[in-house]
């Protein structure tokens, strides 16, 4: 095994000189393109998949509960869930009946400022009961986040558009009523989220009934937070059991489904992609070899001479191969590593908030991702080694000294 590792060795050495041939270079060369493609390519779109989730459960209950046909009676519907999980608790084992509830006055309507109108999502909310299911307060960027009657939150985006600041006044007025009501702006928040940034006029959950023509006890939504956003599912099954028909339950990972589906199948599509770049490096790889084992048929039969048979050749280049894969994947994955935490902590790649849900090119970098491109591309790194060893070892001793004289 020694004299093997020895052998390879020196055919991947320069004649002269420690470093590798230029063949050989060559070959690595493209393995460590692969490997570090794919490595910020995984990294960018598991970042991708984090932040919006993040972001959006910042702003989104964990469960939503709404009536199919008419506005919710908010204070009933929450004793009858809180009761629920009193009584049934043991169904979710670790203290999942320790549920926060806010009521939620939420449609559509129009903002105006001046002479300037848009499309809003109305959106009456409580603050004390919706801190306590959502992160909205964190994503105070101006103002403060407590409503008082008249008081209103924008987004950041959709104030620019309509040259509001704090101070401001504006006139929102929905489809059921066709009275403009003044607000104050109290407050603009920044999510991170175009689609809320752009599109969310936040109000008092007063307010908002009066604008909807809701009673005082009535809600459009009800939001839940639980402990473990994993065990929302589970959760909302639950309530969906125990409200039934009209009533809906919906889970924030119901909510996204599509979005989350889509980032998965670029996520793949993007491996598969950039796999081929180490595919091809495999089969330039493989020429090389079969080149070096041409040029070296001599020598491969003074080795069989000496006593070496068709295993050991075999495994002479076999080792070749996987030493030279070794070497481009690991020079792969540290400058794939690197270029990650460079990318992480300089976000100096920005991204447009108009299409995307972020202003930077968010990374997470997760050990199985890198693992499993390094398997990958070592298995490619085999395979392709495989045929020329085969063809190194069927040489026989007397046809290579033939061929040389």
């Amino acid at each position: 095994m020694k004299a093997s590792w020895m052998i390879a060795w020196k055919h991947l050495r320069k004649k002269k000189g420690f470093f590798l041939n230029l063949s050989t270079f060559l070959s690595i060369a493209g393995i460590v393109v692969g490997v570090m493609a794919l490595d910020i390519t995984l990294a960018v779109m598991s970042g991708f998949n984090t932040d919006l989730k993040d972001k959006i459960l910042g702003m989104q209950p964990h469960v939503l509960v709404f009536n199919d046909n008419a506005p919710l009676k908010y204070a009933k519907t929450m004793d009858r869930i809180a009761l629920y999980f009193m009584i049934n608790k043991l169904q979710l084992k670790k203290g999942g009946e320790d549920l926060k509830m806010t009521a939620i006055a939420a449609g559509q309507g129009i903002i105006r400022s001046g002479r300037t109108m848009s499309g809003v999502e109305i959106k009456g909310i409580d603050p004390k009961t919706e801190a306590e299911v959502t992160n909205f307060p964190s994503s105070m960027k101006e103002g403060k986040f407590l409503l008082e009657s008249g008081e209103a939150l924008l987004g950041k985006e959709l104030a620019r558009n309509l040259g509001l600041k704090t101070g401001d006044e504006c006139y929102l007025v929905s489809g059921f009523s066709a009275d403009m009501a003044k607000f104050r702006i109290s407050g603009i928040f920044a999510t991170g989220l175009y689609a809320y940034d752009s599109g969310i006029a936040c109000i008092s959950l007063k307010d908002a009934q009066k604008i909807f023509g809701l009673k005082a006890d009535e809600a459009t939504v009800i939001g839940i937070k639980t402990k473990d956003i994993y065990r929302a599912g589970k959760i909302a099954a639950l309530i969906q059991g125990e409200l039934k028909y009209p009533f809906v339950v919906r889970s924030w990972d119901q909510m996204n489904r599509n979005l989350f589906a889509t980032l998965k199948l670029e996520k793949t599509v993007m491996f598969i992609l950039l796999s081929l770049i180490i595919l091809v490096a495999g089969f330039g790889m493989a020429n090389t070899m079969i080149m070096n084992v041409m040029k070296k048929v001599k020598e491969i039969g003074i080795i069989q001479t000496l006593g070496a048979n068709p295993a050991m050749i075999r495994k002479i280049f076999l080792v070749e191969g996987s030493v030279s894969g070794l070497i481009g994947i690991s020079i792969g994955s540290a400058l794939g590593l690197v270029a990650c935490l460079l990318l992480k902590k300089y976000e100096f790649i920005k991204l447009p908030g108009e299409f995307y849900y972020m202003s930077y090119l968010p990374v997470q970098m997760r050990p199985a991702d890198f693992l499993w491109v390094a398997v990958m591309a070592f298995a490619i790194v085999v395979i392709f080694s495989i045929y020329p060893a085969f063809v190194a070892s069927r040489i026989r001793p007397a046809e290579a000294m033939r061929q040389e004289q």
